[in-house]
């Protein structure tokens, strides 16, 4: 399986939104797999606070990321206990060096595309793979369910 590269929006703003303070893209170390992002933000940043959301057009309420306290090594415009981070992972495009796409709207754009197809009856059935958020020296804990496609009518 191809490796796809990863980054990180990181956004620091006042705690409960407002104007961002802050805004940077960086790609993510090759080691730092889907199912282990979560234990590499917390390895740099503590624990979260909250998840971070989104409604993409079509998909709904998408949980994008995750909320940190800012550490010490940022630098923000006031007060460290009025601002937070919002981690949001990205697939990255190493020939454009940067980001094209938040990874979980990515996901979820691609499950409701495959989901439309079984449900057409283009495919006869639909297999979701979860892979639940580890550290990087657990194994990998993957749920696999499959979603039979509708009879034909």
């Amino acid at each position: 399986m191809e490796h796809v590269p990863l980054g990180v929006r990181c956004i620091v703003w006042p705690r409960g939104g407002g104007e961002v303070a802050d805004q940077f893209d960086s790609e993510l170390p090759a080691e730092v797999k889907p199912d282990t992002l979560l234990a590499h933000f917390k390895g740099m940043f503590g624990e979260p606070i909250d998840d971070a959301y989104s409604d993409p057009a079509g998909l709904g309420h998408l949980t994008i990321g995750w909320v940190f306290p800012v550490p010490d090594f940022f630098e923000i415009p006031g007060p460290r206990d009025d601002f937070e981070v919002v981690v949001i992972p990205m697939l990255w495009d190493p020939d454009e060096a940067g980001p094209t796409e938040a990874l979980f709207v990515n996901l979820a754009r691609q499950r409701q595309e495959f989901e439309a197809l079984r449900r057409d009856g283009a495919v006869d059935k639909l297999v979701v793979v979860d892979l639940h958020q580890r550290a990087p020296d657990e194994p990998p804990d993957v749920l696999a369910r499959e979603f039979p496609a509708p009879p034909a009518s």
